[in-house]
């Protein structure tokens, strides 16, 4: 209701009729009614959009699960939760790891999610941990700068010269995630052709240059955590029997 009248609002200060105000957006008279009394759910994003935008409102959406997060903060502790198990593993194989390593170079610049090196095994391991893998072609275009750049900048900070160089993208032990590797196998059969096996033996023995990818479970006391939090946020109803609010 607060969308619709406020274009109703805006059309009428620009002196437009509900036809007129169709006519602008590509849509019909009935859709622009429909908008300004607030009956949203009956009609498309693409319409709704191009009502308002045609009064010059802009309608984003912020999508939110339905326990009350946003869809940022459920990707990010899924983020930090496989980051927090890379280095975990990592420290345990004898690796010094560097969280959110930045770097700036010519203009490349970003960060590496965690940058690991092995003095022993003088092995340096570019990690992209990616909660949620969208955009496939940006995320293999990151890598890329990242192997280019990474090393020679590492070279002349205090990690030193690799004699070997892993790059591995993370991601949830998940199907959605194995499922969008599996649609596009052949690009990453190409630039990422180890999994998780020969990935974990890498690790433990780097001997050679890796590209690969690494599916990891989300650790159980993360998920608990998070289970945790949706039920404190379980509104109260005081002077409710528990009978009555269940």
């Amino acid at each position: 209701m607060r969308v619709g009248a406020w274009v109703r609002s805006e059309r009428q200060r620009l002196g437009l009729r509900q036809s007129d105000l169709g006519r602008l957006a590509g849509v019909s008279a009935q859709t622009v009614l429909s908008v300004e009394h607030g009956r949203l759910a009956a009609l498309t994003v693409r319409s709704v959009r191009a009502v308002v935008a045609a009064v010059g409102i802009n309608l984003p959406f912020s999508p939110r699960s339905l326990r009350g997060r946003s869809v940022d903060r459920q990707i990010d502790w899924r983020h930090a939760a496989l980051v927090e198990r890379v280095v975990a593993i990592l420290v345990e194989e004898g690796w010094q790891t560097h969280p959110e390593w930045s770097f700036n170079h010519f203009g490349d610049r970003g960060s590496v999610d965690v940058l690991a090196w092995h003095p022993a095994a003088g092995a340096l391991l570019v990690i992209e941990v990616k909660s949620d893998l969208r955009d496939v072609q940006e995320t293999l275009r990151s890598l890329n700068v990242k192997r280019r750049v990474v090393p020679s900048l590492a070279e002349r900070s205090p990690i030193g010269r690799a004699r070997v160089v892993g790059v591995v993208m993370v991601l949830a032990d998940l199907r959605c995630e194995r499922d969008r590797v599996a649609r596009h196998r052949a690009t990453f059969d190409a630039a990422l052709p180890a999994r998780t096996v020969e990935v974990k033996r890498w690790v433990a023995a780097p001997e050679a240059d890796l590209r690969g990818i690494w599916f990891l479970q989300i650790p159980r006391t993360a998920l608990l955590a998070q289970k945790g939090g949706a039920r404190e946020r379980v509104r109260r109803h005081p002077g409710v029997p528990t009978e009555r609010r269940r």
